[in-house]
């Protein structure tokens, strides 16, 4: 009976470990040298593995994984376009992963843990319409490339000072969002409301834009059409 018992303990456990998955959404934060960056990976599995993996103190644009591969409690998950991969094992609560995080020759351990990826954050600030300004779409040329963005002026005719919101590093949409804040659109919102003509666009292979952010440079970038 004892034999049985002990068998039948070791199945319970086996079938416990099969059970879990590496299915939705898990979030860590990597070590670098100036602090920590957090990543979040969405993971889905149908006839066969597919996610995207989001940096999203840096963009909110989400990277294809090219490749995924699972086996039991081990996961291997790679980023051609970033040159990134990680090689991960399932906690037996399935609750976190405990791996490794490379890209290049920086290597680095990364423990995930589950996250709910369609949660969503309240953002009081953010604009309601009707706005009391004129917004248009737009679209110019940067020699191959066509910039898609949004305009906002004053209703009334007149001259008025006028800035271009610049996003910082990473490829951004028109609004810089991250985390389903948009402060472009606040900031544009605020100069208009005061009299300022405000230009916001789309980083070139981001939403309307055409091009590719990542395999431009910073003579791309700056070059004039």
């Amino acid at each position: 009976m004892r034999i049985v018992f002990i068998i039948l303990i070791t199945f319970f456990y086996s079938c416990r470990g099969v059970s879990q998955s590496f299915e939705g959404g898990w979030k860590g934060d990597l070590a670098v040298p100036t602090g920590t960056l957090p990543l979040q990976f969405s993971l889905q599995k149908g006839d066969r593995w597919t996610g995207t993996m989001r940096s999203p103190s840096q963009t909110r644009l989400d990277f294809k994984l090219d490749q995924i591969e699972v086996a039991g409690d081990s996961i291997r998950m790679k980023s051609a376009a970033l040159g990134i991969s990680y090689r991960g094992r399932l906690s037996a609560d399935g609750q976190h992963i405990e791996g490794n995080f490379q890209q290049g020759n920086y290597t680095s351990a990364l423990r995930l843990g589950r996250y709910d990826s369609t949660q969503t954050v309240k953002r009081p600030q953010q604009p309601i319409a009707p706005f009391p300004y004129d917004s248009k779409e737009v679209y110019f040329d940067n020699n191959d490339v066509t910039l898609a963005g949004t305009m906002t002026q004053p209703t009334e005719p007149g001259k008025y000072p006028a800035v271009i919101l610049v996003s910082g590093s990473g490829p951004q949409n028109r609004n810089s969002e991250l985390e389903d804040h948009k402060p472009f659109e606040v900031i544009a919102d605020y100069l208009t409301r005061k009299g300022v003509v405000v230009l916001r666009y789309d980083d070139r292979g981001v939403a309307q834009s055409t091009g590719n952010f990542l395999q431009s440079n910073i003579a791309d970038f700056s070059e004039m059409p």
